[in-house]
């Protein structure tokens, strides 16, 4: 993704910071916040491609005081198309905003934690393994009412996987040493829309 598109999309998150906002309370008098996300991934292969994917997660954050907010959260994420990476990630999360409390709120967060694989009876994976997960992003909350918000993300996750597949050259011999083993380290670009409540 060139820089100036994602230095645009940065710009046109933070855009309603440039008008004077009335501070709004909203979810800091909640003690707990639970939050439902919808994502959006897309990054190059090892092999020069685009990669594309998409998830859902869920979060259970608590405030602390009026600037942070940490907690857990999981989900379910799919990478690729035809032989997909099937990944189900649990992780804990801290989100801080710096600005304090208005209307529109801009935050910085950081999750990490593991992700575990599956693969389909029919797979060409002979074995595939989950590995370590760290996800960056800065995000702009809008109070919608009382005990409401919208959330809306664009980050970078980073993504461990490691998988055993079966490997035939075209006339060659087949057996139980035709396989590769490959340790991938996904880089993937994510858009993130939620709502807290």
């Amino acid at each position: 993704m060139p820089i100036r598109a994602v230095l645009f999309a940065i710009a046109l998150l933070f855009s309603p910071l440039l008008r004077a906002q009335p501070a709004d309370p909203g979810l800091r008098e909640s003690r707990f916040v639970k939050s439902v996300l919808l994502q959006g991934m897309a990054g190059q292969t090892v092999y020069g491609g685009v990669e594309k994917g998409y998830g859902a997660e869920l979060s259970l954050l608590r405030n602390l005081g009026t600037d942070w907010r940490a907690g857990i959260g999981a989900g379910f994420n799919r990478f690729g198309y035809g032989e997909q990476k099937r990944l189900v990630p649990l992780y804990a999360e801290a989100q801080w905003a710096p600005l304090g409390w208005k209307k529109h709120i801009p935050y910085l967060l950081a999750h990490s934690g593991y992700s575990w694989a599956w693969r389909d009876k029919e797979s060409a994976y002979r074995e595939l393994q989950g590995g370590m997960r760290l996800y960056l992003a800065t995000g702009l909350r809008w109070n919608l009412f009382k005990k409401s918000e919208l959330r809306s993300e664009i980050g970078v996750v980073r993504q461990s996987v490691h998988s055993e597949q079966d490997f035939f050259w075209w006339g060659g011999p087949s057996g139980e040493e035709n396989f590769t083993r490959e340790t991938l380290r996904m880089n993937r670009w994510v858009l993130r829309v939620g709502y807290s409540f």
